[in-house]
């Protein structure tokens, strides 16, 4: 389930984000996102995560959705946080870009927690 990341002042496509069931199983969704350098720290990230989240949560059955950040990645990190994703844990030498190995954080949710911190 792919999304396009408009902005709203400018109506332009400044980045994008998607849901992808894992390995078939709508109820556990992996969840990927990308804005452009430029609109970095204006919250668009955290926004549009959030409606993903809530889609996946409310809309579509989801009982868990995972994250991967390149270690390092400070803001993504705060954007999952914000939105009470767990770290839980690293993947070592998981990704090779431009010839380097690079370590990811693997970040969760599970339905029980988005219900709990998302209750009126």
């Amino acid at each position: 389930l792919p999304f396009a990341i408009i902005e709203k002042e400018t109506n332009l496509m400044i980045g994008g984000c998607s849901l992808r069931p894992i390995d078939g199983d709508p109820q556990m969704v992996n969840i990927g996102y990308a804005i452009a350098p430029k609109f970095h720290g204006k919250g668009h990230g955290t926004q549009a995560i959030k409606a993903m989240v809530h889609e996946a949560f409310s809309n579509r059955k989801a009982q868990r959705i995972s994250a991967e950040v390149f270690e390092g990645n400070i803001p993504s990190k705060r954007i999952l946080e914000k939105i009470d994703f767990t770290l839980e844990g690293t993947l070592r030498r998981a990704h090779c870009k431009q010839g380097k190995w690079l370590d990811k954080w693997i970040f969760g949710i599970t339905r029980p927690d988005w219900e709990n911190n998302n209750t009126p």
